[in-house]
C-alpha cells in the first residue's frame, strides 16, 4: 500500500489494513494524521511502515495507533504514535525538529501489549516520551544529543526498560 501527496496535502488515516506480510508507505508534503481521537483501535496494520512526513505525524490527543512489526519514520514535526500489537514493535526515527512520544499502555480499549524497541530514534530539536504497560522498552540507540530537551522512559505494572545507548545533552534530564 502506497500513499502520496506530492506539492501540499495531509494524509489523514482512519483505517488501512494490509496482509501481515505487507508494507505500507505514507509519503507526505504535510502531516500524517489520524482521523479519530486517541482509542487505541489500530489505524494501520501491515508487517512495516514507512513514513515520510514534511510536518508531523499523529497529534497530542489524536495519536496513530499501529500494529506493526517495524515503523520507519523521518518528519520535521512532532511524532505521536501508539503500539497496539502483541508481537513487539521496533522503530527508527529521524526528526529534524519535534517531540517524540510513543504510547504502548493502551488503555482506551485495552488492546494488545507489546514490547518496544527504539532501534535508532534521533531528534535533532525535542523531547522523548516512551511509555509501555507490562512490557518492556529497549533502547538499542536514542540521539537528542542536539538539543536540551528530555528523554523519559517508563514501565507501567511491569517490564524492564533495557539500554544500550542513550546520546543526551548534559542540559538534559534522562529518566
Amino acid at each position: 500500500v502506497r500513499l502520496e501527496t506530492v506539492s501540499s496535502g495531509a494524509i489523514n488515516v482512519d483505517q488501512i489494513i494490509s496482509n501481515a506480510a505487507a508494507d505500507v508507505v505514507l509519503d507526505s508534503a504535510g502531516a500524517i494524521t489520524s482521523v479519530d481521537a486517541d482509542d487505541d483501535a489500530a489505524d494501520i496494520t501491515a508487517a512495516n511502515l514507512t513514513i515520510e512526513a514534511a510536518t508531523s505525524v499523529g497529534a497530542s490527543g489524536k495519536a496513530l495507533d499501529f500494529n506493526l512489526t517495524t515503523s520507519d519514520i523521518t518528519a520535521s514535526g512532532d511524532v505521536y504514535f501508539d503500539v497496539v500489537g502483541t508481537g513487539g514493535h521496533s522503530t527508527t526515527i529521524d526528526l529534524s525538529a519535534g517531540n517524540i512520544e510513543i504510547d504502548g499502555r493502551n488503555t482506551a480499549n485495552d488492546g494488545g501489549y507489546e514490547a518496544i524497541t527504539l532501534a535508532d530514534v534521533d531528534t535533532d530539536d525535542g523531547t522523548v516520551k516512551v511509555y509501555n504497560y507490562a512490557n518492556d522498552i529497549t533502547a538499542t540507540l536514542l540521539d537528542n544529543s542536539a538539543t536540551d530537551k528530555d528523554v523519559r522512559l517508563e514501565t507501567v505494572s511491569s517490564g524492564a526498560i533495557n539500554v544500550d545507548q542513550i546520546i543526551s545533552n548534559a542540559a538534559a534530564d534522562v529518566v
